[in-house]
């Protein structure tokens, strides 16, 4: 007989069935990798299944710090910064007891940041209150926060106030510049001469439509003005609104240049003495929160 020179049938079955359990055995352990020959695969997790999976991290997030803000809420509270001083203002509040209103302060990005917040019912129509920040001295007051006023208005080269406001509100109030105008320094309530207020924010008429004397643009920005001769309570002062047709949250206020416009109007005389310039929120009923996040005055 011819002498074979390969394996017979049966070697090669057994040979194959060997290979064949070693690839089922290697595919088995790569956990369904795939592999050239190899018929296995896993199937990928589904978008079910990794919304129900947590997702974790080797570092916990940690939470926001929020600012949590002091209060100051006793009537007519006072706060210094600086030249500044803050007023809890509740001029107007008469036998009302049910009312809140407060000085805020909170710390934010390693700076004092002021505001005030309020809360007073409906009642007779009139201004409850008017929170505020002042530089200067009002004539209630028995000094000023800043050697720069009072001042007569020809000296005055430089007054302005660089801010931005934060203003959550609803009700009825508005958001105003007040000046006042003596003709004495030190001033005195019964040495006001004018009230100047510039309109930021509203939600209620200035005056009566009678008083209105026209549309006017100071430092180009439009403005309603309102003249009203004698009406300061009591003191026979003339008052002067300037209502911003837009809200204005933001900005530089060039104080000097509403003067201006007022004495070359024959609106003022240029002899008397600016006393204070206020900014603040006069109040008529509803909530509010206001943050100054920015008020600088520069003057000279």
């Amino acid at each position: 007989m011819t002498a074979a020179c390969g394996p017979n049938r049966t070697d090669l079955r057994a040979g194959r069935h060997v290979r064949e359990a070693i690839r089922h055995l290697l595919c088995l352990s790569l956990l369904g990798l795939t592999i050239a020959g190899c018929d296995y695969e896993v199937d990928s997790p589904s978008a079910a299944d990794l919304e129900a999976s947590p997702v974790q991290s080797s570092e916990a997030t940690p939470e926001a710090e929020v600012a949590v803000p002091e209060t100051h809420c006793g009537d007519w509270d006072t706060l210094t910064d600086s030249d500044l001083v803050y007023q809890n203002n509740v001029w107007g509040k008469g036998n009302i007891v049910d009312y809140e209103q407060c000085l805020l302060t909170r710390s934010l990005d390693g700076a004092t940041e002021y505001g005030w917040r309020w809360r007073w019912p409906k009642g007779n129509g009139q201004v409850k209150s008017y929170p505020e920040v002042i530089y200067g001295q009002k004539p209630w007051d028995s000094e000023s926060s800043t050697s720069a006023l009072p001042a007569p208005i020809e000296a005055i080269r430089e007054l302005s106030i660089a801010y931005a406001v934060e203003l959550s509100a609803e009700g009825t109030y508005n958001l105003a510049y007040d000046i006042w105008v003596t003709s004495t320094d030190p001033p005195t309530p019964d040495t006001i001469t004018h009230e100047v207020m510039i309109w930021m924010d509203r939600t209620f008429e200035s005056q009566p439509r009678r008083f209105h004397a026209g549309k006017v643009v100071v430092d180009d920005i439009a403005y309603d003005l309102y003249l009203r001769p004698a009406f300061h309570a009591g003191s026979g002062a003339d008052y002067i609104a300037f209502v911003s047709q837009e809200p204005r949250f933001s900005g530089v206020v060039d104080v000097v240049a509403f003067l201006s416009y007022l004495v070359d109007h024959n609106h003022l005389p240029a002899d008397h003495y600016v006393a204070a310039v206020e900014l603040g929120s006069e109040v008529i009923e509803g909530t509010g929160e206001l943050w100054l996040q920015r008020y600088q005055v520069t003057a000279d």
